[in-house]
């Protein structure tokens, strides 16, 4: 279907307001225009479409709101949630909105079911560059043990919070100002999940992933600032704090009779050279993939083959 004359003019006229949104030295108060610019389009964008108006005292509907704190000094900013839309009262009468939040709406169900939930916003500098940030509880999970958030970080030069840091939020986060570190955890089943962030010109990204394997097993990887693997290791649990270019990957021992080989992580394909491992053959766990592991018996680097992760367990 052909689009119209219209349909045309307007997304180019959506893409250079995109462009210049995209410039940082385009000023905030620009911003601000491009914002209503694109309200009376219809399009609601995030973190653009905020006005100038007086705040007549505030519409407030939550009873957590308002919160007041200084993302600088000398600069107060208090959040407030109208019809569980979450807004940033900011100096100069100037409101930006960060959006509408679902769980907020139904918080008082979940404080019902979940009493011990009391933070629904969090502060603090996320990104490690000495200046506040805002932090909405933006889903709960597992019964209430994961509870996500979005991140909205402070921005000096504009007055006003950037976009998100992860579209799907942050499970359960905490800071580390020490080692400047910004970590989340979920659990899933028996197992808990980790995720390392720093931080790199005020944008965070993962630097760790920790996923447990059972057996006192680790998967670990590393990124770099470019988001390229470093590391990518299956190590033993007690080197989690400690993974760098001299960690070994973990090496267990065969606990049963043939431990079958195979070329692929998959019943069918059994490996049609070398066949099986004997009991008590110790191997370096290379991979993993689901229920299979990558191994190697002991010097012997150059023969890699999958087994299922029961071969290291004791028969009955």
């Amino acid at each position: 279907m052909k689009k119209s004359y219209n349909t045309m003019k307007q997304e180019q006229k959506k893409n250079k307001l995109i462009n210049e949104l995209s410039n940082a030295n385009t000023p905030s108060t620009r911003r601000l225009e491009i914002g209503n610019v694109f309200s009376e389009m219809g399009d609601f964008r995030l973190g653009t479409g905020v006005r100038e108006y007086e705040i007549d005292e505030p519409m407030l509907s939550h009873p957590d709101t308002p919160i007041k704190f200084y993302p600088e000094e000398n600069i107060e900013v208090a959040i407030g949630v109208v019809n569980n839309n979450v807004l940033a009262y900011l100096p100069h009468g100037v409101i930006q909105s960060f959006g509408y939040f679902e769980d907020i709406a139904e918080l008082d169900k979940f404080k019902k079911r979940f009493p011990y939930i009391t933070d629904v916003f969090l502060t603090g500098d996320f990104n490690f560059d000495g200046f506040y940030d805002i932090a909405i509880m933006d889903g709960i999970g597992y019964g209430g043990v994961n509870i996500f958030y979005k991140i909205f970080f402070w921005n000096q030069k504009e007055k006003r919070f950037d976009l998100p840091a992860e579209d799907g939020g942050i499970s359960n986060p905490s800071i580390d100002m020490d080692k400047e570190i910004l970590s989340s955890s979920m659990k899933s089943g028996p197992f808990w999940y980790y995720t390392e962030y720093k931080s790199k010109n005020g944008k965070i990204y993962p630097s760790k992933e920790t996923s447990p394997l059972g057996h006192d097993l680790h998967h670990v990887v590393i990124y770099g600032t470019n988001g390229d693997i470093k590391y990518d290791l299956i190590i033993d649990e007690e080197f989690l704090d400690h993974v760098d270019e001299n960690t070994k990957p973990a090496k267990r021992i065969v606990k049963v009779n043939h431990a079958i080989l195979h070329d692929e992580p998959s019943e069918s394909a059994v490996s049609k050279d070398v066949h099986f491992l004997e009991k008590y053959t110790t191997v370096t766990i290379w991979k993993t993939n689901e229920y299979w592991f990558l191994v190697s018996p002991l010097g012997r680097d150059d023969l890699k083959k999958w087994v299922n992760h029961n071969v290291f367990t004791e028969e009955e």
